[in-house]
Formats: C-alpha cells, structure tokens, sequence
C-alpha cells in the first residue's frame, strides 16, 4: 500500500500546478522519510521557488542539510507571499535559530499570510529576544496577525498560564522549556490574552 502512495505522490511531481508539486512533495516527505532523498535533492532545484521550498524543507527535516537551512532562509524574503509563508513554516518546523533575523524581518512583511507565519515561526523556534517586535503585532489591521501575536508563549515572557482562580487569572512565573524562574515575568489581564 505504501508503494502505491509513493508512486501516485511521485506521479503529482510531474504536474503543472506549482502547489500541487509542493504539496505532493510534503506529502512524500512524510511517506517515503529518508527513502527519497535523491527526489528531494532534485527537486531542490525545480523552476519554481515554492516546489524547491517544500523540497528544501524535507531535507531539512530528514536529513538536516544545513545548506537547506540557508536556503530556506533566504526563501524568507522571496518576492512572492506564499514562497515567504512557505519559508516560515518550514524554517518553523525545522527549529532553525538561525533565521531569526530574517523572521523579524517578516514580521513587518506586506502579506497578513506571512506576518502570521512568521510570528508562529518565531514561537517554534524559542526566540525570546523577539517579544518586543511580537508585541508590536497586536495593533496590526488583520485579526489573525493579532490573534497569533495574543497566543505567543514568547510575547507572555516564557509564561505558563494556571488555573483560574475564582475571578482573577494567576501566572505561573516558568519558564517555557526548562520550568525555571523567569527573569522578567509579563503580567498580562484576561483581556490581553483575549480570554
């Protein structure tokens, strides 16, 4: 059964709709694992930068190319939004630190796509030195930036929220990824958090 996956995902390469490609690529990534490596290193250098951005993430992923890595940190800033929203999620789910930099950059990008994207990206990659440009989120135009920006566990100081307690909500002063105490806790009322 896993063969005929393979096969029909390897089919959908061969398309003309550049998100059919991505998506396919995506798709293999997670089927096939380290079984199609030379597939991806081909589709590295596809004609389209969201084909090669899908493929790019997959070495990332399976083999942890770090020429992959600065590739899919240049993605960032791409002309076209969806390469750029691309480039976050993968740089995201790659826990690439290296990108930070470029994914504040984002974060004043012209795209809402991309500006969501990146703000979840600087999340996954644990970036607290980025709380100040994630706070200035919340004033932006589009309602899911700001939603996204509400949400980071670093806007709140590497904060974890407890139990209510009859009408007041008690912060928890932790730190996000070891439990220590954080240094600079942000006190923030259920409004802020949109609660």
């Amino acid at each position: 059964m896993r063969a005929v996956i393979e096969h029909s995902l390897l089919r959908h390469l061969s398309e003309a709709n550049r998100f059919v490609r991505a998506e396919a690529l995506r798709a293999l990534a997670k089927v096939a694992g380290t079984r199609k490596l030379e597939t991806f290193r081909q589709m590295r250098y596809d004609s389209d930068a969201l084909v090669r951005c899908a493929a790019l993430e997959a070495l990332v992923s399976l083999d942890s190319d770090s020429d992959a890595r600065n590739e899919l940190t240049t993605l960032i800033r791409h002309p076209d939004s969806f390469v750029r929203k691309w480039a976050c999620e993968a740089v995201a789910a790659a826990h690439a630190h290296e990108a930070t930099p470029s994914l504040i950059q984002a974060l004043r990008d012209r795209s809402p796509l991309v500006r969501k994207a990146a703000c979840k990206a600087l999340c996954a990659v644990a970036s607290t030195n980025s709380a100040r440009e994630i706070e200035q989120l919340l004033d932006d135009n589009n309602q899911f930036v700001r939603r996204a920006a509400k949400t980071s566990p670093v806007r709140r100081g590497c904060m974890r929220r407890s139990r209510w307690s009859g009408s007041r909500l008690r912060w928890t002063p932790r730190c996000w990824c070891c439990r220590a105490s954080c240094p600079t806790p942000l006190r923030l009322t259920a409004t802020e958090r949109g609660l």
